[in-house]
């Protein structure tokens, strides 16, 4: 049996119930990722899966948890609602815990069916015989956990998304093994009877756990991007990936720029990676272009590495300052005419950091942006083990030390 410093989470099933590829891409992703992370089986009725519902309605029907997903769209789809009162029928008999999350949407849109949620489901269920059931199961709803995500809170949203894991990994302890024999889990990779992973992967955790702890806790990850448009988004993962993955992050969390960008470089003085994000608005700020200018300058001196993210923006638009992303530079180059010397200095920083080894998400991609934050993660600790690396290999070149290696290896 493995062994385990924490409580043991017994491998039931866990569904989530969703409506939308879009939603996918940017919430039920890392929901999925961050349930997945602590070893927990997960189903989710992604839409463009190939599955059809008598084989999603199993699925519910094999889960001792389901996470229902309200969004303002949810009520334009059938599937979605069919699911839902397969769950609410669970849930009755005592076989499922519902747990309903409000996905920038008020509790009361669908107690009451209110708003845009009310105003799809009037138009769908329309002379549906079903209606009257799908009425009093929204009727039931409460909000009882507060898992409510407003429409711009990246903090929140982060906050939300580690209280469900932490609400669904302590139902799961509780659920007793033998209660559960029908639900019982098919997965394709084997596991043992704590319904802990086994095998290769369960190799490939401990592998990235490893070597994120034998990174040095001094090494700081600087990220440079475009607040407006990414903080409350795209970043609020990549900042949750980094550190679940033990990485020392720094972000400016300040949304207006009011501190002096001296003390942003020298955050940037003070870290060995450097991730650019490169998106449409980034050009829009000149505070973004600062930093860039620094973090180029720290490369070129040899202490800092860089690694280019390009989040759907075409490289070739940063390259050759083409599209939105050239139409705002030159509305820099304008306003600053009379700075010739930084306007060259910034397009000499994108022009190198733009030519690097860089990761794309396309706009249209079909890449999920959990995916793509993963390969970031990935690149970030080779990076971060290069530096640890090296500094090893400098350290072992003193005489001095390397001698008193010796001896003590001698004793």
């Amino acid at each position: 049996m493995a062994e385990s410093s924490s409580p043991t989470v017994a491998q039931h099933q866990v569904f989530i119930n969703f409506r939308g590829v879009e939603l996918h891409r940017v919430f039920v992703s890392h929901l999925v990722s961050a349930l997945e992370s602590h070893s927990i089986v997960v189903i989710d009725d992604y839409e463009d899966n190939g599955k059809n519902l008598d084989s999603l309605l199993k699925n519910i029907g094999e889960s001792r948890i389901a996470l229902v997903v309200f969004s303002a769209k949810y009520t334009k789809s059938t599937r979605c609602l069919e699911e839902l009162a397969k769950i609410k029928d669970r849930a009755d008999e005592g076989k499922l815990v519902l747990i309903p999350i409000f996905y920038r949407l008020e509790p009361s849109a669908v107690r009451n069916l209110e708003g845009d949620f009310g105003d799809a489901f009037r138009s769908l269920a329309k002379g549906d015989k079903r209606k009257p059931k799908w009425e009093d199961i929204f009727r039931s709803i409460q909000n009882i956990l507060n898992l409510t995500i407003p429409e711009k809170s990246c903090s929140e949203e982060s906050n939300i998304l580690n209280k469900i894991v932490w609400v669904v990994r302590n139902l799961l302890i509780r659920i007793p093994l033998e209660a559960v024999q029908d639900a019982s889990v098919k997965t394709s990779g084997s596991s043992d009877s704590t319904g802990t992973l086994s095998g290769e992967e369960k190799h490939k955790t401990f592998t990235v756990h490893e070597k994120s702890k034998l990174l040095q806790p001094q090494t700081q990850v600087f990220i440079n991007f475009r607040g407006d448009q990414l903080r409350t988004n795209f970043i609020c993962y990549l900042v949750e990936a980094l550190r679940r993955s033990d990485i020392n992050v720094f972000i400016d969390t300040q949304a207006p720029r009011g501190e002096d960008i001296n003390n942003l470089f020298n955050k940037i003085e003070e870290s060995g990676v450097a991730i650019v994000v490169f998106s449409s608005r980034y050009t829009e700020s000149k505070w973004c272009l600062n930093e860039l200018r620094k973090i180029n300058e720290r490369e070129n001196q040899g202490m800092l590495k860089v690694l280019p993210v390009f989040y759907k923006v075409s490289p070739i638009n940063v390259k050759r300052l083409k599209g939105e992303f050239g139409d705002h530079f030159r509305d820099q180059e304008y306003k600053y005419r009379y700075e010739e010397d930084k306007i060259k200095q910034w397009k000499e920083a994108m022009a190198l950091v733009s030519n690097k080894f860089a990761l794309v998400l396309e706009e249209k991609s079909g890449v999920l942006e959990t995916d793509f934050v993963k390969d970031i993660v990935v690149e970030v600790l080779k990076m971060l083990k290069d530096i640890s690396t090296t500094k090893s290999s400098q350290s072992c070149s003193c005489p001095s030390l390397c001698g008193e290696k010796q001896s003590e290896s001698q004793l």
